[in-house]
């Protein structure tokens, strides 16, 4: 953990902006463009490590990380952009994966720090989410920017929507839990209702087995969100029987992706 932790501060991967860029070019050596989503993904490792090992350095570069998502919220959409550039030729877009991801990271960061900017930011990209994304039947994957319609729906499974979502909404109870916000635990339960609902087919949408391979590493977002509800019987079926499938799957397909 420490070498991995050294790598990351020293890499460049995380910009001198406290943006972290979504992966290097090698060949080229430069980064790709900054991913807000891989930014948030940062914040809460960067954390894991500050309290595993104490280093007031993973601590410090969180807060870049976090100041950089507070930035980078923009005020005019209401919204968190996918991508950031500093020549603003990122494509304008916003995901509801991300901004769950971003919340979860940022909220860490408040709890870890007491500073009200990080939680702020939390409940906005939150409110986004639900106000902006919910829909009567199931949960946009991806809006346009300024006009937040729907983008139009493909193959990938980050552009279709589906069960991997509930990772993503699982900001919502954590807000839940901090004010005491029906309305957000409200829609946490909408959202495992329609991911219990569909979970079972989101690998079969997957036209081959190198698709299929790229859709377990998803659907192992949904089950490691069904972890929030112990409670709940249908939750521990589904988390059973993910499980068996997802060995299953990987016991099958694993020689043509094993080198």
């Amino acid at each position: 953990m420490v070498c991995a932790g050294r790598w990351f501060l020293r890499s460049g991967i995380q910009e001198e902006s406290g943006g972290v860029a979504r992966y290097h070019f090698i060949a080229e050596r430069r980064n790709a463009r900054v991913s807000t989503e891989i930014t948030g993904y940062a914040v809460s490792t960067l954390l894991e490590m500050h309290e595993r090992t104490g280093g007031a350095e993973y601590l410090e570069a969180a807060r870049r990380s976090g100041d950089f998502l507070c930035r980078t919220w923009d005020e005019d959409a209401q919204a968190m952009p996918f991508e950031w550039s500093e020549n603003g030729d990122a494509p304008r877009l916003t995901y509801f994966f991300d901004d769950g991801i971003i919340a979860r990271g940022l909220l860490r960061l408040w709890r870890a720090t007491g500073e009200e900017r990080y939680r702020r930011t939390a409940e906005r990209c939150s409110e986004s989410m639900a106000r902006d994304f919910v829909n009567s039947h199931d949960i946009h994957p991806v809006l346009l920017l300024p006009s937040k319609a729907p983008a139009e729906r493909d193959g990938r499974w980050s552009r279709s929507g589906g069960c991997y979502q509930l990772k993503s909404a699982l900001a919502w109870l954590e807000l839940a839990e901090i004010a005491g916000e029906k309305r957000l635990a409200g829609q946490f339960e909408r959202a495992l209702e329609w991911a219990l609902a569909g979970h079972a087919k989101f690998l079969d949408a997957a036209p081959d087995d190198r698709k299929r391979m790229d859709r377990l590493h998803a659907y192992l977002y949904f089950l490691e969100a069904l972890l929030a509800r112990p409670e709940d019987g249908r939750a521990r079926q589904a988390l059973r029987e993910g499980i068996r499938r997802v060995a299953g799957e990987l016991r099958r397909i694993r020689g043509e992706f094993e080198r």
